[in-house]
């Protein structure tokens, strides 16, 4: 099945509104080996996956929909997802910072109150996903989902 057109592209977690991207589906025909998966351009001012809740397509599975009921009249700008660069440390790590470190991951993993909160503001609100509390949790989670990597 192969489709030209406008589709939704968006993947999980799909927290601020900006995360639903609306792309072309083009007609490669040299890429007809490929199947069941989502080729991204190369080209651009900014990659797609990164405007897709800030993906680094390590394993990501994307949602693709091309019920042209269910694409949005507009796009919302994505959130920037620039990783916060990683703690840089002037001695090697010892044991003890080691433990500290996963202590205070463990102590302050708080991704999924974040995305309930986030669940609630949503319904809650009368600008749903695009309304301030939604935006500011958003951002919130995007951090959170970086903290094990950067600190």
């Amino acid at each position: 099945y192969l489709v030209v057109r406008d589709v939704l592209v968006a993947k999980n977690p799909c927290l601020h509104p900006g995360d639903v991207r609306v792309l072309m589906a083009i007609d490669v025909p040299d890429l007809y080996h490929m199947v069941d998966c989502v080729v991204f351009p190369q080209k651009g001012k900014r990659p797609h996956p990164n405007e897709c809740s800030g993906s680094d397509l390590d394993g990501d599975i994307y949602f693709v929909c091309w019920d042209q009921e269910l694409i949005p009249p507009h796009q919302i700008e994505p959130m920037d997802y620039t990783q916060q660069p990683a703690l840089q440390l002037d001695h090697d790590v010892t044991i003890e910072e080691v433990q500290e470190y996963f202590t205070n991951y463990l102590l302050n993993d708080s991704l999924g109150i974040i995305a309930n909160a986030h669940t609630a503001f949503a319904d809650k609100e009368t600008q749903k996903a695009m309304s301030d509390p939604c935006l500011e949790l958003a951002r919130q989670f995007s951090i959170a989902v970086d903290f094990p990597k950067t600190g």
